[in-house]
């Protein structure tokens, strides 16, 4: 929740024209190893958001080109490239976002 709330306060506070309310949903199914992995990587994220792309990028415009250019999953050249992998995340990561392991 707190990497999904990092992201949407940076693009929706964008303008201030919002106020958002934040629901959590239970963490059912998961190994303690992918619940942790998933802890680990999503607490990283959150603080990238907050600390480099919201100071970074704030503007709509701004967010839209990096986007378009530079996040690893989103940007269109990396998408043509095929190159959006995992990066060498560990399997209990992947699997706790329904990715099957690496083979």
């Amino acid at each position: 929740m707190d990497r999904s709330k990092a992201i949407f306060d940076w693009i929706f506070g964008i303008g201030g024209q919002y106020e958002l309310f934040y629901f959590a949903s239970k963490d059912v199914g998961l190994s303690g190893e992918a619940l942790e992995a998933r802890r680990v990587h999503e607490t990283k994220s959150a603080i990238t958001v907050r600390d480099n792309l919201a100071p970074q990028f704030s503007t709509l415009p701004a967010v839209w080109g990096f986007l378009m250019e530079k996040h690893d999953l989103y940007s269109a050249s990396k998408l043509i490239d095929g190159t959006t992998n995992a990066h060498g995340r560990d399997d209990a990561l992947k699997a706790s976002y329904g990715a099957s392991p690496s083979k």
